[in-house]
């Protein structure tokens, strides 16, 4: 499962999701090695048509090298990012045996590129730089209904209701959290939920507009809000907006 979003800085960023259950569960401590290739995006493939935009082409580049790597060295696609004119594609292998060598082959005559290897444990860099956080992750879910939407033909620069919700351990935390919304003027609903460790739920109603933009403007603030409480955000919900 391969999702894209933006960090914080701005870095636009793949990160395949299930990376750690693709790798066979009796060998995932044997992958050790990172294996890296950074592509200098200037440099066009001889590939490019008019058919085909930069983001294919490097798309089609991308997987063809992943089921390469998987098939001649056992080594998983784990994400990527671009970077200061920079395509970086990170992998893991049990090892970086051939890897230079197989790199050189595929990409002469294709772009200029470095690559490189180094051993870590547990998937550090992995989980540290290319997972999403709390944040990224809202990202790509809003991402996600914010297409739907479209696909429906939506305008999603119109105002509509939308649904924020915010969950809690205990009742108190969920009373507080409430109570600061209503003096905001914004209103709120509560509810139970079967789930034993979050079951009291908070649900805000916000009039917006869903451009991610404006979304995740409220994501952020509902997240620093709900943390306060010690509490967490669970994303939000509309419908299409009305004519």
């Amino acid at each position: 499962m391969i999702k894209k979003f933006k960090d914080i800085n701005n870095v636009e960023k793949e990160c395949n999701l299930a990376l750690l259950d693709e790798i066979d569960e009796y060998e995932i401590d044997l992958y050790r090695s990172v294996l890296w290739t950074f592509i200098k995006l200037e440099e066009k493939t001889e590939e490019k048509t008019e058919e085909k935009t930069e983001e294919e082409i490097l798309t089609n580049i991308r997987k063809e090298f992943s089921d390469l790597l998987l098939s001649e060295l056992s080594a998983y696609y784990a994400g990527s990012k671009v970077d200061d004119g920079w395509l970086e594609l990170y992998f893991y292998a049990p090892n970086g045996k051939k890897f230079q060598n197989i790199t050189s082959e595929f990409f002469k005559n294709k772009f200029v590129f470095e690559a490189g290897t180094y051993k870590e444990s547990k998937f550090k860099f992995y989980k540290e730089t290319l997972y999403p956080n709390e944040e990224e992750s809202h990202q790509i879910t809003s991402n996600e209904i914010i297409e739907e939407l479209q696909k429906c033909g939506d305008d999603i620069t119109k105002r509509r209701e939308t649904q924020h919700y915010c969950v809690f351990q205990i009742e108190s935390q969920r009373n507080r959290f409430m109570e600061d919304m209503l003096d905001e003027e914004i209103e709120c609903e509560a509810s139970e939920a079967e789930d034993d460790k979050y079951p009291f739920i908070a649900t805000v109603f916000k009039e917006q507009a869903v451009d991610l933009e404006t979304i995740m403007t409220s994501v952020k603030l509902f997240i620093l809000l709900v943390e306060k409480e010690h509490g967490q955000y669970h994303g939000w919900s509309t419908t299409q907006a009305h004519e």
